[in-house]
C-alpha cells in the first residue's frame, strides 16, 4: 500500500513471520526495493533414522515511486508483521534558463 502525502510518501507492506534483521530496504530517489529472506534448517538423528528439513520464506518487491524522494532521510518501522517506510519528498526544483536570441 502506498500513501502519498504533502511532505512524504508512505509505503506499508505486510511481511509476517520474518524478523526485522532479515529485511533489507534499498531506496533510490525514484524506487524502493524490499527484500526479506528467512531460512530454516532442522536436523534430527536417531538410531537408524535421519531426517533433515529445510524451509525458505522469501519476499521481494520493487516499486516505482510517484515522485522524487530523499533516500538518506528514509525511516522504517516494523511492527506486528507490518513494515512501514516513510520517504520524505524532495523539493521540486523549478529551473529556468534565459535564452538569448541570435
Amino acid at each position: 500500500q502506498m500513501c502519498i502525502r504533502d511532505s512524504d510518501v508512505r509505503v506499508s507492506v505486510e511481511i509476517p513471520g520474518i524478523p526485522k534483521e532479515d529485511i533489507n530496504i534499498d531506496v533510490t530517489p525514484y524506487t524502493i526495493k524490499i527484500k526479506a529472506e528467512k531460512k530454516k534448517a532442522k536436523e534430527e538423528k536417531k538410531r537408524g533414522f535421519y531426517k533433515y528439513e529445510r524451509a525458505y520464506k522469501g519476499f521481494y518487491r520493487e516499486l516505482s515511486l510517484p515522485c522524487r524522494v530523499i533516500p538518506e532521510k528514509a525511516k522504517a518501522k516494523y511492527e506486528n508483521g507490518v513494515l512501514t517506510i516513510t520517504l520524505p519528498k524532495a523539493e521540486k526544483k523549478v529551473t529556468s534558463k534565459k535564452v538569448k536570441i541570435e
